[in-house]
């Protein structure tokens, strides 16, 4: 008979050697407990689980407790959900490539400090991958794009570093791709045209620049963006953008992107939000070309700004405040320094 156990509350010290003669469990819940490592042990789990199968045991969910030191699970083959959040593993990450049915692997909020391998990226059924919170280094793998069940991708607060591969956008499925807080993830974004699925894309905090893509206007089901801190514009560099308001065409951002009639004064001093400002006019205007000027770390307030497509409507975007400082333009800016 199959064998299920979960348990929520209570639970503490090291998991018991005797867990090994389950041999027919294939579903353990014991999140948001105190359970830890062993004392004198680096590996809180080995031993513990598939010592009589393989592929008996599906899911393993230990969110939430005191575990430290390394995790592997590769030799788990039946393995599909894997959750180890909120723990404080570190090391390699806790699949192979004989893990090939998982299906999700949740490791936030850990110390992994290893690139993630290429084995990963070869897991034809994951869906859903979450590392954020980590010390992950290394570069993102052209295999990424290959993954045509992901639909979840969390990597943001890691140490990536390169290029995001041009193919991970072509991925129709995806609904969230988050890669913020990595700095050192530089280049362009790439066409986002096939990602039609997309809800959520946070690219905060990165060093990606060259021309926000059009294409995301036509996105219908993309609901937030956050391209704050990084160094993406409308147009490919200033002189671009002051020949384009010369001629009378305003392209501050994407055509799709206005902002509201309404907008908010920021207080740089006490890094609150202020009071609204009323445009002048009734609808929603373009600018002209902006003007990037570097602002002091006290006054990087984001501006939210809605969608006024009636196809996406949906969308909220979120910039930081160097995009409001406009020139050729006689609307409010939408930022506002304080000099009371």
């Amino acid at each position: 008979m199959p064998l299920f156990w979960d348990v929520h509350a209570g639970l503490t010290g090291p998991l018991p050697e005797e867990m090994s003669e389950l041999a027919t469990l294939e579903h353990f819940y014991a999140s948001f407990n105190s359970l830890s490592t062993p004392p004198g042990s680096t590996q809180p789990l080995a031993g513990r689980f598939c010592k009589y199968s393989t592929t008996r045991l599906y899911s393993l969910i230990l969110r939430a407790n005191s575990f430290t030191g390394t995790v592997n699970m590769s030799h788990c083959e039946g393995l599909g959900l894997l959750d180890v959040q909120d723990n404080r593993f570190y090391g390699h990450l806790p699949i192979g490539i004989t893990n090939q049915g998982l299906i999700s692997l949740r490791a936030t909020n850990n110390m992994f400090n290893t690139s993630i391998p290429e084995a990963l990226w070869r897991l034809p059924q994951l869906a859903t991958l979450e590392m954020a919170n980590n010390a992950l280094t290394g570069t993102l793998s052209p295999f990424m794009g290959t993954v045509n069940n992901l639909v979840n991708l969390r990597l943001g607060n890691n140490s990536l570093r390169g290029t995001i591969p041009g193919n991970v956008t072509t991925n129709s499925q995806m609904l969230l791709l988050e890669l913020y807080d990595n700095p050192l993830l530089h280049g362009t974004l790439p066409d986002v045209s096939k990602m039609v699925g997309i809800r959520t894309l946070d690219l905060r905090n990165t060093s990606l620049s060259g021309s926000i893509p059009e294409a995301l206007g036509t996105l219908p089901y993309l609901e937030r963006v956050d391209i704050s801190m990084t160094q993406m514009r409308c147009c490919r560099n200033q002189s671009q953008a002051d020949a384009l308001a010369a001629h009378g065409i305003h392209r501050l951002l994407p055509t799709f992107l206005r902002f509201n009639n309404r907008l908010q004064l920021f207080d740089t001093v006490r890094n609150t939000a202020g009071s609204e400002v009323d445009l002048d006019r009734s609808t929603d205007l373009l600018c002209g070309s902006v003007e990037r000027r570097p602002l002091p770390e006290a006054a990087w307030n984001v501006l939210q700004l809605p969608v006024t497509n009636n196809a996406v409507t949906n969308q909220r975007w979120t910039i930081g405040p160097m995009y409001s400082y406009y020139k050729n333009c006689t609307c409010t800016p939408a930022f506002v320094p304080d000099t009371s």
